[in-house]
């Protein structure tokens, strides 16, 4: 008797979440639209052609300069270097007695 008293609940407990597993896939299909499974149909894929031939390219040349124009080069002034970096904008100015000094190999 004993032993009917603790098997009996956990066979309750087992059947009742198998019937709402069930229950809940059984929604799902229906929820969504879906046909059962034994009702889908596979796409079908067309066959390749035996043969593949790319398509023909053909190259065009575009200008973008108008008729008798010819482009001219714009003069630029060489960049000469300097030894000081220029101040960036937002840059707090070096505080009074500031000496820059140069790393040299070794330091």
């Amino acid at each position: 008797m004993r032993l009917l008293r603790q098997v009996l609940p956990a066979f309750v407990i087992a059947l009742v979440s198998i019937l709402i597993t069930l229950g809940g896939l059984g929604l799902s299909l229906v929820e969504g639209g879906m046909a059962a499974p034994e009702r889908i149909q596979s796409p079908t894929i067309p066959p390749l052609p035996a043969t593949f031939t790319p398509p023909q390219l053909t190259p065009q040349i575009i200008t973008l300069t108008p008729q008798g124009a010819t482009p001219t080069p714009t003069p630029t002034a060489p960049v000469v270097p300097s030894e000081t970096l220029p101040p960036t904008p937002g840059a707090c100015p070096p505080p009074q007695g500031y000496v820059p000094y140069t790393v040299k190999s070794g330091d």
